[in-house]
């Protein structure tokens, strides 16, 4: 067993989704990161936290042990590379449920790109909105399928450790009825503007000119 250095105990508050997910699977047991990455994958949990690169998984690792969340559980060498397995400490798991308390209580501000987009779109055509509204609608549809093709939790398991899938088709239905009312609204007639004009007013001007 590898002995670890002396942490410097980092705030739980500024653990990243990423960061509490790594340690959430390290309470299952100790793993190397590639284990992480593919659990993650395998759970469907990079539908909630950006993995693509096994990198991504590295750098969280790396922050956690610099933090003192983890430390090196052991290092195993077999006929590949040497791989460093990770446990999570006794700081780390304080630290954990007290990030998830606070994630669960306290709404963030995690800036998404639609609505900056959503802030935007007088530089549109109002139908131009409407044919790209129409076309995210389609994409959501079938981002709701994928939700339901997941079903219920297989026999044996508690529902409450799939309640965040319930959670996502609830925030796409509310992202689909949001995209069906402004589209109704401009195609009624109701929601209209000229970009053009907006364009030599404010306060499309000034966000322009600054």
């Amino acid at each position: 067993m590898v002995s670890s250095e002396s942490p410097s105990a980092a705030p739980s508050a500024s653990l990243s989704g990423l960061s509490l997910l790594v340690l959430a699977l390290l309470r299952e047991h100790p793993m190397h990161i590639y284990g992480l990455h593919r659990l993650i994958r395998d759970r469907g949990l990079d539908r909630h936290v950006n993995v693509q690169h096994r990198n991504s998984v590295r750098q969280a690792v790396d922050r956690l042990k610099r933090g003192g969340f983890i430390e090196v559980d052991d290092v195993q060498q077999d006929s590949g590379p040497a791989r460093t397995i990770y446990r999570i400490t006794p700081f780390g798991s304080t630290s954990f449920t007290e990030a998830l308390r606070d994630m669960v209580a306290h709404p963030r501000r995690e800036f998404p790109s639609f609505p900056v987009a959503a802030s935007l779109l007088a530089f549109l055509e109002p139908q131009d909105v409407v044919d790209l509204c129409g076309q995210r609608r389609v994409e959501l549809v079938a981002t709701r399928t994928e939700l339901e093709s997941l079903g219920t939790p297989p026999p044996g398991l508690p529902e409450i450790l799939f309640v965040e899938n319930d959670l996502e088709r609830a925030l796409v239905d509310a992202e689909i009825a949001w995209i069906d009312r402004l589209a109704a609204r401009i195609a009624d007639g109701e929601l209209q503007w000229d970009p053009a004009a907006l364009l030599e007013t404010s306060p499309m001007k000034q966000i322009i000119e600054e």
